[in-house]
This record gives C-alpha cells, structure tokens and sequence, in this order.
C-alpha cells in the first residue's frame, strides 16, 4: 500500500509539473514579441556604451578613408563587400513626457540635439542624402562616398513636422521618414502635411506597414497586407514610387523579405546597430539608433576604423 500512495504523489508531481509547463509555455509565446523588442532595445543601448563595435574582425568590407573630402567620387565595388554608409534612425524628436517609462525615454531626442548633430555633420564636411541614394549606390555596384549620412525617422509623429522639420528646413537637409498609413489621429502626419513634405524636396517617404505590427510573429497573408496595403497608400497619395520599407521595431526574416521584394520594395530597413551596409542584401540595411545621450561623432569614427 506504501507503493501504491509513493506512485500516486510521484504521478500527482509529474501532472503539476507539466501543468506549470504549459503554462510557461503558453506566458512565452503570448509575451515573445515584447520580450524579444525589449532585449533588440537592450542590445542597441549596451551598443552605445562599447560604440557599437564588434571584436570580431570582418574581412568582407571595403575600408573607408580615413579623411573626409567635400567631393569624392564613388569607387567600384567588383566583389560586393560591405561598405561604410551610416543611416541613423530618429523616433520622437521632443523632451519626453513625465508618464513615458526609463526604457521608453531612449526614443526621444529634443530638438536642440538634433540641431546639435546636423551642426557637428556639417562641420565635419558630411552630406545629407536619402536612403535611396545609398540604395542606388550599391545596386549599381558602386562604394558610396564616405561622407555621405542618412537621417531616417519612424512612425510619422507630428513631433516631426512641429520640431524637426523647421530645422531640416532651415539647415537645407535631407532625410526620410518611415510612416504607419493606419495612424490617423491628432498624434500623427495628416496627408496634407505628408505632402507638403514630399513636395519639398527634402523629404523622402517610405512605408512603416499599415499599423506597426511584430511582422515575425503574424500570418504570412497578414504581413502581405500590411506591407502592401501601406505601400499602395502612399504611392497613391504622393503619385509616385514607394520602394522602401522600415521593418517595425526592427523585426524581419527571410521570408517576410521575400514577402516585401514581391509587392514591390527595393530595400528594406532594421536595426543591426552599425553602419555598414551589404550590397548583396539590401532587404536587411543597417541602422543605428540615435539616443539622447548619443556621441554621434565619436560612433562615426569608432565605426568607420
């Protein structure tokens, strides 16, 4: 009898633990896509404080110069190795408000820092393109100059236009915002500032899909949708092209890049924390996230060496 009763609190712990199983398991997938946001976020903070830099050497790259000219012409690129070309992404550009989280407060940059950044590129001889220059660079086989940047901004707030656009403006600059076509409230771009802002030469338009979902983690039908559905938006909006795709929170795999080269994106963007950009895949370029406390000037130099 002593057997039996030692079996069935053997046989009771084996149910519970598998009953706790189970619901760690079902906790894990219902919480991934934060938690996986969450650690990219980690990774690209703990990339600003050791530069961003990798110990580990690549030999697949063409080494940038180490002096900056006005002019340079692009040089060939015959083996297609990654290149020097620095994209940096901006969210919000605004103090960040008393209710916004520690980990949240990393995607607002105030406006007198961004004015402070354009004020050091400029001052360093760098030149402001869009992602799609860099873009045509490397589908033509070619080594963009090494003083070109990219200034891209995701979501499409309206802090853009009421912040970051007068001094864009002001200092003639180019950059390219990423926006979510199903934001149609107060916090976001109208279609008119939308396209006062293509009209003006400055600003380039991509798709940021239809409402910024974990795109690795919806049905394939979902992700067709919402990367086309977006891209349709726009280019009926602004009665032009829409080749560029910002991935949200940076999320991709091969098969959603497939996804996005069949309804018609050139390339397409996430964060992978460093400046160099593979001509031999450009559904996966490299940005790296400006946060407040960001040395963009020391990250280029580190990066470029």
């Amino acid at each position: 009898m002593q057997i039996f009763s030692e079996f069935r609190k053997i046989k009771k712990g084996f149910y519970v633990s598998l009953f706790l199983i189970a619901i760690v398991a079902i906790v894990f997938v219902i919480f991934w896509p934060g938690l996986e946001f969450i650690l990219r976020t980690n990774i690209e903070r703990l990339s600003f404080e050791k530069w961003g830099l990798s110990e580990k050497k690549d030999n697949n790259i063409v080494l940038p110069s180490k002096e900056l000219k006005k002019t340079e012409e692009p040089q060939k690129n015959p083996l297609g190795k990654k290149v020097f070309a620095p994209i940096l992404a901006f969210h919000h550009i605004a103090t960040p408000p008393a209710s916004v989280n520690n980990l949240d407060k990393n995607y607002f940059v105030d406006a007198a820092k961004l004015e402070s950044i354009i004020q050091e590129l400029e001052s360093k001889s760098y030149q402001f393109v869009f992602v799609s220059q860099i873009v045509d660079y490397l589908e033509r086989g070619l080594v963009p100059p090494q003083n070109i940047i990219a200034l891209t901004f995701d979501d499409g707030d309206e802090d853009f236009y009421v912040n970051a656009w007068p001094i864009l403006k002001r200092y003639n600059i180019k950059s390219s915002i990423y926006l979510m076509t199903g934001a149609h409230t107060a916090k976001y771009l109208s279609a008119e500032q939308i396209l006062e802002l293509d009209k003006s030469g400055l600003v380039e338009v991509g798709s940021h899909t239809v409402n910024h979902p974990f795109l690795t983690h919806i049905p394939k039908e979902v992700v067709i949708k919402q990367l086309k559905d977006s891209k349709d938006y726009l280019e009926k909006l602004l009665n032009k092209k829409v080749e560029i795709v910002c991935y949200p929170f940076g999320l991709t795999n091969k098969e959603i890049e497939a996804v996005a080269r069949e309804v018609g994106y050139r390339a397409g963007l996430k964060y992978n924390y460093n400046f160099w950009q593979d001509p031999n895949n450009l559904m996966e370029m490299s940005r790296l996230g400006v946060m407040p406390n960001a040395d963009i000037m020391k990250l280029l130099e580190k990066m470029r060496k």
